[in-house]
């Protein structure tokens, strides 16, 4: 055994034996299928990605240890923006700039040794991918999910593109964050709304396990909401005429109208009294005597002309009573034909509940067929087109007299070697993709340059992972659906949404008989650091500094001018993602995994200190030198039940059920802590020179398996060097201790002298009356009651409670 832990001598070692699992699937055993969402392979990898990936390793290791059949897959979802962006800036072509990260990042996972089955690795830029995308769009298109309309679009002029509502956040590109437009364009779009109700209704019922937060956030997208078309009559010359509708959210609120407040936008002022209006009162409200009929009591209710100037910048609300005094009270607001705020006023329903008051004004409106149910969604349909190169082809034709048909191949191939401008989408320009013939009229035609959405790649990958063969119609159904996704929070609308509704379509076309792809979901939080930036002369606009130069000492920057920026999430426009390998080279693998996890509990926030890492540092080598140490002790004997031994193993017993229990919970940051506590506690019983060979084995044994998922490289190298692999299977193929089956034996006896209690006794459960006896009677307490074993007269024995001593 090496003296002094040197991992980089460790990693080495083992990683030229290559982790090999057992690669059998047994059908009769539970599976566990681990999933992390697909990385984006912009450059380089940070401590968010991998404490991802980390999080997914661990748990794989430990249901491998369970003896579950588990996965742990990666690939790469590489269309996009990003890579055309850069292909622009460095000008290259997108597929060889994805092709340099995907290298560099894959050597970065490589050297964290992770259970990664490599061999089902793709990236969505490969037409083996792309290929599936096509077939899933031609088929819906065929089932008329997938439609073409001429509306106005989100574009976004930087990129030359379209955005979907759900990529715009505050009026800007989510990417871009420059300020979108509106254009009208040609799109193609998916009918998700024909799932709406669908995908609420699973998220109540299947999804018991997803966050809350995650469940609150997707309803409210969707948004359903139920509207009431009421239908109105206006009151004119004594008749009521002219039918008006009026969408009311809450149907409740017709019972306490008294009158409506209108804008210049309403129909009734554009189309009936626009030029009737009479000034009364107040310059900013105008009463016009125009009625409506109110469906429920028939009685009149007055109409109001309100100016638009008023609306803005008066927020006080009025109702004018039968003085025709101003009072400042909640009135309701008609524009636009939908009323938004609360009445109330006297009525005979007021005392019922608001349930109740919906279903008997819904029923008596509907009796006289003045009121409808309409159900509205926030929602849109997915315009899934862009007119950007680097991405899916759509295989559709263009042709004029056919109109639309289906492409004749199976597969339209996108060319690699263009590059892109930043103006032009290059497809437009390349008449070998271009130019093709109709296979009906046989003329020559264009194929369609628009590309699609690269939410369409990621929204069904984790099936691509276990086809068989490369084939949609052959994959392993049972080890759908995914038992843990892992991923940030920034994803938990758009990517999940989509995943849900693609797994839907999937299951309509009879290829998966699962609903739902994700049963549980764990939302990693955001790993932070500091910025550093300099202010430039000309705009004093921040100019961030990558913070794997800053060089600090005793708290201060070496370099003047540089201003420590706040704490924020890493990221590639701030600066501040620390490249891993640095740390990895000068403390190793297995500190760096476990300063990861020992941090924060995994869905909080991580604030990187690398100072931190010295705790953690200090626990591997006190852990290494304790078993380099005695490691002479570690002689291999069949467990004998011996009293001494029993006590101390029970005392650590409980802490490998709270370990046990929170490898379940996944709360790792509190099982690195427990780790601490035992390995104090061996330290001590050392020290005091006392021979436990067979028990430590037993709870070195214990400790190892524990240990394994978190620092595997340590662990691997312990066992081997303390023969263990002789006697018990390599570590990688050992099962997980099955604690739950030791019970702790332990007792509390009550010792008395004529009856009269003195101290409380500790003992094994069972223990002959003789042992406890001998150690009693010598015991310096019972000594001072009981001057002479001759004394004592009787002895009153109660098996594991009781021991009365008669003088």
């Amino acid at each position: 055994m090496i003296n002094i832990y040197n991992h980089k001598i460790i990693e080495l070692k083992i990683q030229k034996k290559k982790l090999k699992f057992k690669k059998k699937k047994n059908r009769n055993k539970k599976k566990y299928y681990t999933c992390s969402m697909i990385p984006y392979p912009s450059g380089k990898l940070h401590i968010g990605h991998l404490r991802n990936y980390i999080i997914n390793d661990i748990l794989f290791r430990y249901y491998n240890m369970k003896k579950y059949n588990t996965l742990m897959f990666m690939s790469w979802d590489s269309f996009g923006l990003p890579a055309e962006n850069a292909a622009i800036n460095y000008n290259i072509t997108p597929y060889k700039w994805i092709k340099k990260n995907i290298k560099y990042m894959k050597k970065q996972i490589l050297n964290f040794d992770l259970s990664i089955n490599w061999k089902k690795e793709f990236s969505t830029c490969k037409k083996e991918y792309y290929k599936w995308n096509q077939w899933l769009f031609l088929l819906m298109f065929k089932k008329k999910l997938i439609y073409i309309k001429k509306k106005y679009v989100n574009w976004d002029p930087k990129d030359n593109t379209v955005l979907a509502n759900e990529q715009i956040i505050n009026g800007r590109g989510w990417r871009s964050n420059i300020k979108v437009k509106k254009k009208k364009i040609r799109m193609y779009y998916i009918n998700i709304l024909k799932y709406a109700n669908e995908l609420l209704f699973y998220l109540k019922k299947y999804l018991l396990k997803w966050p809350n937060k995650i469940k609150i956030m997707q309803k409210n997208w969707i948004g359903k909401n139920i509207v009431y078309n009421i239908i109105f009559n206006i009151h004119k010359k004594n008749n009521y005429k002219n039918i008006f509708n009026i969408k009311i959210k809450n149907i409740y609120l017709i019972n306490f109208i008294n009158f409506f407040l209108i804008n210049k936008n309403n129909y009734i002022y554009k189309n009936i009294y626009k030029n009737k209006i009479k000034k009364y009162f107040n310059r900013n409200i105008f009463f016009n005597k125009i009625y409506l009929k109110n469906p429920l009591f028939n009685n009149k209710i007055e109409i109001l002309y309100i100016l638009n100037k008023y609306n803005k910048k008066n927020k006080n609300l009025f109702y004018i009573n039968k003085n025709k005094k101003f009072i400042k009270k909640n009135y309701l607001l008609f524009k636009n034909n939908i009323i938004k705020d609360k009445l109330y006023f006297y009525s005979k329903y007021n005392n019922l509940k608001k349930i109740f008051l919906k279903n008997i004004i819904f029923y008596n409106l509907k009796k006289k067929k003045l009121c409808n149910l309409k159900t509205k969604f926030k929602l849109h349909n997915w315009g899934i087109s862009r007119q950007r190169y680097w991405g899916t082809p759509i295989p559709l034709l263009n042709c004029y007299k056919c109109k639309n048909i289906f492409y004749k191949k199976k597969i339209l191939i996108l060319p690699k070697n263009l590059i892109p401008n930043g103006y032009i989408n290059p497809l437009k320009n390349n008449k070998k993709f271009l130019k093709t013939k109709c296979f009906k009229c046989k003329n020559f035609i264009k194929k369609e340059t628009d590309t699609m959405d690269t939410f369409v790649d990621s929204s069904w990958y984790f099936i691509k992972y276990i086809f068989i063969s490369n084939n949609f119609f052959l994959f392993n159904k049972y080890f759908m659906p995914i038992n843990k996704y892992i991923g940030g929070i920034e994803h938990s609308i758009l990517h999940l949404l989509y995943s849900r509704f693609f797994t839907k379509v999937i299951r309509d076309l009879k290829l998966i008989n699962i609903n739902e792809p994700f049963l549980n979901l764990l939302i990693q939080g955001i790993v932070l650091n500091n910025t550093y930036y300099i202010l430039s002369n000309k705009n004093n606009k921040k100019i961030y500094i990558n913070c794997n130069k800053i060089i600090i000492k005793n708290k201060n920057i070496i370099k003047k001018n540089i201003i420590i920026g706040k704490i924020q999430k890493m990221s590639k426009s701030k600066k501040n993602g620390i490249n891993p390998q640095y740390y990895i080279n000068k403390y190793g693998i297995d500190i760096i995994k476990l300063f990861i996890i020992f941090s924060s509990p995994i869905e909080k926030k991580l604030i990187w200190k690398h100072k931190n890492i010295k705790g953690c540092k200090n626990f591997l080598f006190n852990l290494w030198n304790f078993y380099n140490l005695n490691k002479n002790k570690f002689k291999i004997y069949f467990f004998k039940k011996n009293k001494k031994k029993i006590i101390y193993y029970y005392k650590l017993n409980k802490f490998f059920k709270k370990i046990n229990n929170n490898y379940k919970e996944i709360n790792y940051n509190t099982i690195v802590s427990y780790f601490m506590k035992i390995l104090n506690i061996f330290k001590k019983k050392i020290k005091n020179n006392i021979k436990f060979n067979t028990i430590l084995i037993k709870i070195t044994l214990i400790f190892f398996k524990l240990l394994y998922p978190i620092i595997p490289y340590i662990i691997r190298e312990l066992w081997s060097k303390l023969n263990f692999n002789k006697f018990y299977n390599n570590i990688e193929n050992i099962n997980w201790p099955n604690i739950s089956n030791f019970k702790n034996n332990k007792i509390k006896i009550i010792v008395q002298v004529n009856g009269k209690f003195k101290f409380i006794f500790k003992t094994i459960k069972n223990t002959n009356l003789n042992l406890i006896k001998k150690k009693i009677t010598n015991n310096k307490k019972i000594k001072y009651y009981i001057n002479n074993k001759k004394n004592i007269k009787k002895i009153i024995f109660i098996k594991n409670k009781i021991l009365n001593f008669i003088i």
